[in-house]
């Protein structure tokens, strides 16, 4: 199956100067593969030498071969067997030379034995020595089939004679030349293609530069050059692996619909993957095209995974994450042609504008028009009327203006083929059709009828009055039409859809059969449309002004009654069947809903319910919105309404919601009882709180809140606070939100429930209690009420629900430093997800397992499940993941000393946590930049993170967060040496109590208990000694490092294991060698200040990097080398003036001195 697969992609490749491939098998017994092709009549490749014939047709045969190779390259394929039996030189001439049969050993994946050349000298050198085949290699094969042509040799060197006879020395030497490039027994010497390998032989040979011949589809479209050439181009774009996007603007009747099915068509015939799809014809119309070609081929389709609302997000998230894994690298090119994108609903318009929007930036970050840039080749093609406002940034508009007169008549003479127009009767028709190629061929098949002798066409004069007797359609040959055929006309424009024959037959009362008839003739004459398959075809205008013109008051009666009929004939096919059918049952409501029958509305619900519970959510939302606007009770079209927002909560699409619910709000809840308006803001507050727009979203619950009876509204109160706790856990509020939580609880308990709402409700809330405790690191209580929630959960919660709280058990248990169990409960999260399909929450369990692995001092496993959670969040984007996932990094970086990174990574996150309005998640990833800011010397930043931070860990009310923010600032004075500074901050401290999460603590000890040791003050309840103990219970190497560095007098280790920690990597041994100075051991000082400032390289430790250069200044000097001792204290002054440009104002006097 794998070889078929290859050989499908040989098949693939349609181009005049290759033999095309037709079928691959395995022979019987044997089981040998092998494959047809398409027999070319003609000759081998003669060889040479010339005799005396024009240099450029005489190497054509060499420039055709060269022109199949660049093709075959692009398809990612090699032949591999280039010869001159392997060329033929056809007898068609148009047809120039062809390339056959491909290489069999290339694909068998064995090594090419050097006994299938003729002999050792003519192999390429690549393929002698084993080495694996590239482009280069057919270069060479064509190279060696020139000299073939050129001398009559297969092999030897690529030497010519002085001078072919007839061709002149210059010619010759320059062809001598090529052969030597194209034959280098280096692959990297020769033609670093065959396309670079033709140019050359073309300037060589003096051949004007020709583009590569293309296989042409039929030409149907007259006058429509431009447009098919930037098709083309578009085309060989995509097959080069350049996105791109093209809108096909025009009225109807322009052909847009005829260019992009000949677009379609050349794109299969390129084999390139193609979907066609005629939108507006059905609600989610791209998505269901979509999901039946991955039916019948997966592979390539996978990106539409993305879109199933399951994996969470807003619709225009999941079209957004789609369209980018549908341009990843490495897919074979795909072809969306998209035929009434004007008419698409809301589903498609939403993913045709994400793969637009994408499209359109990766060719614009790919550079160069039409080069190769990181994406796979995507081209969509899309016909409007008018495109929508965003077309014009996302794509290129080609726009279909009418034919001039000349390509008018060069149609409508093509058309009437053989019959020749006399001049009369085609300035007649010319006029009537306007430069419409529809109308053109409208008439052209209506006169083609039209005369009982049909080598003859028709009077011009009778055809002037056919035409004008129907002055409402200007160039339409209505008068050609019998009296039924106009009343299927107007039947099809009253029913505004895609339509059956019997439907059809049904709305008009009459037999199928003529019915049949009729529509045969006007699918023939072009004014109706013949989609679906052969078995069930549905039939459609080809433009709406086909129409026939009819007064106001019959056209609305004679509506009525045929919507009415349609919906009796689907009323009883939907009787018929034993189980509901969801399109069945929505056409009927629709025609009951445009009949203004009086029990529409009811038949619009019941449909709507039922799509709702087979998930096509789509197709329920827009019959329900349509059932909206032919509602006028105030009541019943809030509950259309709210039956809408229930199905839109399905899709993620809260804005949609909202622009169904706010206009109620707008005029005050007219009309509706006093429980809808407390309905109403519950479901205001909620869309609101997904969209994230806390504020708005707690202003309409107080609302709710205020006016809610507690007894008739009790359910809807505990919903409310139920989601208020969620909103207040996003905003910091912790308090609040656990009021909340405990108000909820007790309505709980007071209040009169169903069982199901109960448990589901105190699974939420008691969840919800677990996530405050967690935010504020009561971690013992925080897994008490977690483990009640999880437990509930097994009977009353969802999968998610599961998931989520088992995910905050885990956190839990990693703050409780149990991170083998922590681990164990992060992995069983994540097949949970995976299970329910929710793979957007697996970026969150990625990132903690990066904590976890970080912390354990593990490099390699910690940054791998990074880069997981950062390609998971390329296919499910969202603010909120993406500030986890940086802050994520940050913390893991500067565990790892990379400090640089881990500013970059922290501040982006600070910048989201800002912006989500999250103060908690904001302040941690500002403690954490202060650490790389010290780190790295930018002590005056670091200063202001920290006096911010210590005012905030006031106004949050976490004792641990103003801690840390202490015992870094103490670190902090104690650099820039202000020591009254540093012995209040040391004070401050210790007032504060201590947490019980020992892993922050071992870090605050560490940083507390280096400044005091570093500054000489008297030590406190032995710092250094508690971080050292806490670090070596819990495994954290890089902590217990950073412990005995700051024990200066102790030193660190001489020859331990060199740190996976960048700032040890240097800080370790400058330590190391300030002690071997000390005791005058200048040699160890100087190989260790070596090691160091090799390890410094690139690094951005100001500090370090002073202290460095000072030593390694003294060790010269002792050493007696004055002008080396010079040359280090240059760098040390130079460092230290750029140290003390990052230092606060105010503190730059006494670092100076310090």
């Amino acid at each position: 199956e794998r070889l078929r697969g290859e050989f499908r992609a040989i098949a693939w490749v349609r181009h005049p100067r290759i033999a095309e491939a037709y079928d691959f098998a395995c022979l019987e017994g044997s089981g040998a593969p092998y494959y047809t092709r398409e027999y070319i009549a003609g000759e081998p490749l003669e060889p040479g030498p010339p005799h005396n014939g024009a240099p450029g047709e005489y190497l054509k045969p060499i420039l055709d071969l060269l022109e199949a190779l660049e093709v075959i390259h692009r398809h990612g394929l090699l032949h591999l067997d280039v010869h001159e039996g392997n060329l033929i030189v056809a007898e068609d001439t148009k047809r120039g030379s062809v390339l056959i049969d491909f290489d069999l050993v290339r694909f068998l994946g064995r090594n090419i034995a050097p006994r299938i050349w003729p002999s050792d000298a003519s192999a390429p050198p690549e393929l002698l020595a084993g080495d694996e085949p590239s482009q280069r290699t057919d270069v060479y094969l064509a190279g060696r089939l020139l000299l073939h042509r050129l001398t009559g040799r297969r092999d030897g060197r690529p030497a010519l004679p002085r001078e072919i006879p007839g061709w002149g020395p210059k010619l010759t030497l320059d062809l001598e030349r090529i052969l030597e490039k194209a034959m280098a027994s280096s692959p990297g010497d020769r033609f670093k293609s065959a396309a670079d390998f033709r140019a050359a032989l073309e300037r060589a040979a003096g051949n004007q530069s020709r583009r590569a011949a293309q296989a042409a589809p039929r030409d149907v479209l007259v006058g429509r050059s431009e447009a098919l050439e930037r098709i083309d181009g578009a085309l060989h774009d995509a097959k080069l692996g350049a996105p791109s996007v093209l809108w096909i603007s025009g009225p109807g009747g322009l052909g847009k619909t005829r260019l992009l099915s000949e677009a379609r068509i050349r794109a299969q015939l390129l084999g390139l993957e193609t979907v066609e799809v005629h939108l507006g014809e059905e609600p989610a119309a791209l998505l269901t095209a979509l999901y039946a070609k991955s039916r019948m081929k997966r592979r390539g389709y996978e990106w539409i995974d993305a879109l199933d609302p399951r994996f969470g997000g807003t619709p225009r998230e999941r079209a957004q994450r789609a369209a980018q894994v549908c341009l990843e690298p490495g897919g074979q090119p795909l072809v969306l042609v998209c035929d009434d994108a004007d008419r698409a609903d809301p589903e498609s318009q939403i993913v045709l504008q994400a793969l637009a929007r994408a499209a359109s930036e990766k060719r614009a970050a790919a550079g160069v028009q039409g080069a190769r840039g990181p994406s796979r080749g995507v081209l969509l093609i899309a016909a409007a009327t008018s495109p929508p406002a965003w077309a014009r940034a996302c794509g290129e508009i080609v726009p279909l203006a009418r034919l001039g007169r000349q390509h008018a008549l060069e149609l409508f003479t093509l058309l009437l083929s053989p019959r020749q127009p006399n001049r009369k009767l085609a300035s007649v028709v010319l006029g009537l059709a306007r430069g419409s190629p529809l109308r053109l061929r409208q008439l052209a098949l209506a006169l083609r009828e039209g005369g009982s002798d049909l080598h003859a066409p028709p009077d011009p004069e009778e055809l002037a009055r056919w035409i004008r007797t129907d002055p409402a359609l200007p160039g339409a040959a209505g008068a050609l039409l019998a009296p039924f055929e106009e009343s299927v006309l107007e039947t099809l424009a009253i029913a505004g859809r895609s339509t059956r024959l019997e439907e059809i037959a049904h709305a008009m009362a009459a037999d199928p059969r003529p019915v049949k008839h009729a529509l045969q003739r006007l699918v023939k004459l072009e004014r109706v449309l013949k989609l679906g398959s052969a078995r069930v075809p549905t039939y459609r205008l080809t433009c709406e002004s086909d129409a026939p013109a009819k007064a106001p008051q019959t056209a609305s009666s004679r509506a009525r009654i045929v919507h009415e009929r349609i919906a009796r004939y689907l009323e009883r096919e939907a009787r018929g069947r034993h189980t509901p059918d969801v399109r069945t049952l929505e056409l009927r409501a629709r025609h009951l809903l445009r009949a203004g029958h009086t029990g529409a509305t009811a038949a619009a619900v019941q449909a709507a319910r039922i799509a709702q519970e087979a998930g096509a959510y789509e197709r329920a939302v827009l019959l329900l919105e349509e059932a909206l606007r032919c509602e006028t009770s105030r009541r019943k079209r809030f509950e259309l309404v709210l039956l809408a927002c229930e199905v839109i909560d399905e899709l993620g699409d809260h804005e949609r919601s909202l622009a169904l619910l706010e206009p109620f709000q707008e005029d005050g809840g007219a009309g509706l009882t006093p429980a809808d308006q407390v309905r109403l803001r519950r479901r205001l507050g909620v869309g609101y709180h997904r969209l994230g727009r806390p504020h708005q979203a707690l202003e309409a619950f107080r609302e709710a809140q205020a006016i809610a009876d507690p007894v008739r509204d009790a359910e809807d109160l505990l919903f409310i606070d139920s989601e208020l706790a969620e909103v207040h856990i996003f905003l910091g509020s912790l308090g609040t939100a656990e009021g909340a939580c405990r108000r909820g609880l007790e309505r709980l308990g007071t209040g009169r429930f169903s069982g199901a709402v109960r448990g589901r409700f105190e699974v939420m809330l008691r969840a919800s209690l677990g996530h405050i405790e967690l935010r504020k690191l009561s971690l013992e209580r925080a897994r008490v009420e977690l483990e009640a929630a999880l437990k509930l959960s097994r009977r009353h919660g969802t999968l998610g629900d599961r998931a989520a709280i088992l995910h905050n058990l885990a956190v839990a248990e990693n703050q409780l430093n149990e991170l083998s169990e922590a681990r164990r409960r992060f992995l069983e999260v994540e097949r949970r997800l995976c299970r329910a399909g929710e793979r957007r929450n697996t970026i969150k369990v990625a990132t903690n397992l990066a904590l976890i692995a970080a912390k354990l001092g593990s490099r390699e496993e910690a940054f791998g499940h990074l880069e997981r959670a950062e390609e998971l969040l390329q296919r499910h984007p969202g603010d909120r993941l993406e500030c986890f996932a940086r802050y994520s990094r940050g913390i893991v970086c500067n565990l790892f000393g990379e400090v640089e990174e881990a500013a970059r990574s922290l501040d982006g996150a600070i910048t989201l946590a800002e912006r989500l309005e999250d103060r908690s998640l904001a302040a941690f990833a500002g403690l954490a930049l202060s650490e790389a800011l010290l780190a790295s010397g930018r002590y005056a930043q670091a200063e202001r993170r920290l006096t911010s931070l210590v005012k905030r860990g006031l106004q949050n009310g976490l004792p641990i967060l103003k801690r840390m923010a202490l015992a870094r600032a103490c670190l902090l004075e104690c650099l820039v040496g202000r020591s009254r500074r540093l012995g209040r901050l040391q004070a401050a401290l210790q007032e504060e109590p201590r947490t019980d999460v020992v892993y922050l603590e071992a870090w605050n000890d560490l940083f507390a208990g280096a400044a005091e040791q570093w500054s000489g003050s008297s030590p406190v309840a032995g710092q250094l000694a508690s971080a050292h103990d806490a670090f070596a219970k819990l495994h954290v190497p890089a902590g217990l490092r950073l412990v005995r560095l700051a024990h200066s007098e102790q030193g660190p280790e001489r020859h331990g294991t060199p740190a996976d920690h960048a700032f040890l990597r240097v800080a370790e041994p400058l330590a190391a060698a300030e002690r071997s100075f000390a005791q005058g051991d200048m040699e160890a000082a100087g190989h260790l200040a070596a090691q160091a400032s090799g390890a410094i390289v690139g690094m951005p430790f100001l500090e370090l990097d002073l202290r460095l250069e000072l030593l390694r200044a003294q060790v010269a000097f002792r050493r007696g080398d004055l002008q080396e001792a010079r040359r280090h204290l240059h760098r040390a002054t130079h460092t230290k003036e750029l140290l003390l440009t990052q230092a606060p104002p105010g503190a730059r006097m006494s670092l100076a001195a310090h």
